[in-house]
């Protein structure tokens, strides 16, 4: 992360980045349902199946059932 030090917009860029190759376990370019489902139990042993809704409705520009980089990324920037 050569430059990020000074330069919070790269910060931000790597960090959506690395957090949606975390999301994306199938490697698929898409993080779904079932994958935030997971990894949101893994961290807080909490089913959040609403949670996930409002998350999908709020992430799905395209409605079409997963959330890709893109879509994750025009979020957080």
């Amino acid at each position: 992360m050569r430059g990020c030090a000074n330069n919070p917009k790269e910060e931000l860029e790597q960090a959506v980045k690395q957090a949606f190759v975390e999301l994306d376990r199938n490697q698929d370019g898409h993080v779904s349902p079932a994958e935030l489902q997971a990894a949101l139990s893994e961290r807080t042993g909490r089913s959040h199946k609403g949670l996930i809704g409002l998350m999908f409705e709020t992430l799905d520009a395209d409605k079409d059932g997963m959330v890709s980089m893109a879509e994750l990324a025009s979020l957080a920037m």
